[in-house]
């Protein structure tokens, strides 16, 4: 790579005369300078406006920094109500929960002293009705057949 250049300018040398490969070189450098140069000034004002620009976007930035924290700190104080009453209705949902269980116990207990309290009536009429024969017999069993049947509900 290095040396492809001088083997090329070699080659030249034996059908261009020195002088004319030297001015062509010359004329060729001034030209690359001469758009170097073009480009150069052709991008500066817009190297110069990103420079400037940057400045802008500094003051921009810092315009824009406190109401952007603000605005997060109120995003934090909702996010923080919003959890507190998600705390909220899961402790409602638990008593909740609660309340139905109590409930379903003292319906159970509500029923049971039903059950006892006919009983005991049942059990009441029987020892009050104490006379002999078979129609007693048969009342008894039924009677019976009642208090075996709340019983059983218990």
């Amino acid at each position: 790579p290095a040396t492809d250049h001088l083997a090329y300018v070699d080659e030249l040398r034996l059908y261009v005369p020195h002088g004319q490969i030297q001015a062509e070189l010359k004329a060729l450098l001034s030209s690359l300078k001469q758009e170097l140069v073009s480009l150069i000034n052709r991008d500066f004002d817009s190297f110069v406006n990103l420079s400037t620009n940057l400045v802008d976007v500094s003051s921009s930035v810092d315009r824009i920094r406190d109401p952007l924290q603000e605005l997060r700190a109120t995003l934090a104080a909702k996010k923080e109500a919003v959890d507190r009453e998600l705390v909220s209705l899961n402790d409602g949902l638990r008593q909740r929960g609660e309340v139905k269980k109590a409930k379903a116990i003292l319906e159970l207990v509500q029923d049971t002293t039903n059950v006892v309290s006919k009983v005991e009536k049942l059990l009441a009429e029987m020892t009050v009705d104490g006379g002999d024969g078979e129609d007693q017999t048969d009342a008894r069993s039924q009677q019976l057949e009642r208090v075996s049947s709340e019983y059983s509900r218990l």
